[in-house]
């Protein structure tokens, strides 16, 4: 009988996964960063004042909050760009959606710009 497949101490899969497990791995990889890059991005964008990233906001009535908003982004995305806080990243990139969707129902906003 074969041992159970288990992570070692700094994350790395072992020599017992096999290529479908190695392939999801890096899916799974290869998503976060996708993820990460995106709220990255969209918090910059704010604090750099672009006015694609900035209009919607002021037009919801977050005028004077824009600056939180862009270090919620950020401080979300660094947490979930790191194995060891990416579950509480995970948890605040939840909440942020969350809120984001929240918003645009309340002001029956187009969600697809």
């Amino acid at each position: 009988m074969r041992p159970a497949r288990t992570d070692t101490v700094n994350g790395e899969w072992d020599r017992l996964a096999t290529p479908r497990d190695r392939v999801r791995r890096l899916g799974g990889k290869v998503l976060i960063g996708l993820g990460t890059a995106v709220i990255l991005i969209s918090g910059i964008a704010k604090l750099a004042d672009v006015r694609a990233a900035v209009a919607p906001l002021e037009a919801a009535g977050f005028a004077g909050r824009i600056g939180l908003i862009a270090g919620i982004e950020l401080v979300s995305a660094v947490a979930f760009a790191f194995p060891p806080s990416r579950r509480l990243g995970l948890l605040l990139v939840t909440g942020l959606l969350g809120g984001a969707v929240a918003t645009h129902m309340q002001h029956m906003m187009n969600p697809a710009p």
